[in-house]
């Protein structure tokens, strides 16, 4: 279970995912960097030994017309939404 900034929120849902019987661990990670990525695949491989499945649903969305956006806005988008999935789907 990857979270960026809710550690909480992430905690609560593996404790809701242990309790159906299953394994889960909460890892911190932003996907828009290759080290932060890289680290989350291997806790995951430490912890499990292996991963079978990716759920690429990390986004993130500047909700203001384009004239308002900012560079970095635009840039951040870009690299949570797909820089991101590429470097976890590699």
């Amino acid at each position: 279970m990857n979270y960026n900034f809710s550690e909480k929120d992430a905690h609560d849902l593996v404790r809701q995912i242990e309790q159906l019987g299953s394994q889960a661990i909460a890892i911190q990670c932003d996907i828009a960097s290759g080290e932060s990525v890289e680290s989350m695949i291997q806790q995951g491989l430490d912890y499990f030994g292996r991963i079978d499945i990716l759920v690429n649903n990390a986004g993130v969305v500047v909700d203001k017309p384009i004239f308002e956006k900012t560079i970095e806005e635009f840039k951040r988008t870009i690299d949570v939404n797909l820089t991101g999935n590429f470097l976890c789907t590699r």
